[in-house]
């Protein structure tokens, strides 16, 4: 009976060799093994891709997007978004190359340092921005939901994603400035239930800040259902 728990441990020391081998946790940007199954990122590029500190202010260079056009209690990105940098890589695996569980392991991770923030410790909803049908039947899946699902369970936070809808297909914003964005998305969020977002503190959940027009625009419909507070987060956002 003495050797009955080392004898466990071996196997489970085994087990856990075989599945390492078989499964090993590759870095998202350069394909590299990860130093273990609690890094995202190998050691090199995590030292290419340093969090922002962010949600450690109510104020800051991601609500200033938002000054004078609506108002939000705080905001905050995990990462700023370069162009051609491992961020933008990682983004471009999330949005178009199926990379679901990205995202998913990116909301755990935020999720953690939100909850201890706080400018976000009280959140009660999650709402992530809606893609139109056609979009999401084109692409399979909405990036900003499953970012907001590792939100929610490493938060403990209820996730509202169906009671926000997109009702018009609007065109790609990518060649637009901000004022053209804010038209071209305006006015095509609505809520299903407003109800239920009535005095409670909402956090809004997107992919990408850029110019801040879609969250914006889901931010307006929001406050129309007299919320207690809104909040704001996102993967990345640009300089």
């Amino acid at each position: 009976m003495k050797f009955v728990k080392p004898f466990q441990h071996f196997l489970k020391y085994q087990l856990e060799a075989i599945l390492d081998f078989m499964y090993p946790n590759l870095c998202p940007s350069c394909g590299l093994k990860t130093d273990s199954d609690q890094d995202l990122f190998c050691l090199k590029c995590r030292l290419m891709t340093t969090p922002t500190d962010l949600h450690h202010y109510d104020k800051n260079e991601f609500t200033r997007h938002f000054d004078g056009r609506v108002n939000i209690a705080a905001g905050a990105a995990l990462y700023y978004y370069v162009s051609g940098g491992i961020t933008a890589s990682m983004i471009e695996l999330i949005k178009y190359r199926d990379r679901k569980d990205l995202a998913f392991q990116l909301g755990i991770n935020y999720g953690l340092k939100l909850k201890d923030s706080i400018h976000f410790h009280d959140c009660e909803l999650i709402v992530p921005v809606p893609l139109h049908p056609l979009r999401l039947k084109e692409r399979g899946y909405n990036q900003s939901e499953f970012f907001a699902k590792g939100l929610s369970e490493s938060m403990g936070i209820d996730l509202q994603a169906q009671n926000m809808i997109r009702t018009s297909h609007t065109h790609s914003q990518t060649s637009k400035d901000r004022q053209q964005r804010i038209q071209n998305i305006q006015g095509v969020f609505q809520l299903v239930n407003p109800q239920v977002f009535n005095k409670r503190h909402i956090l809004l959940v997107d992919d990408v800040l850029t110019t801040g027009a879609t969250l914006e625009s889901c931010a307006l419909e929001i406050q129309r259902a007299e919320p207690a507070s809104i909040r704001m987060a996102t993967i990345a956002m640009g300089y």
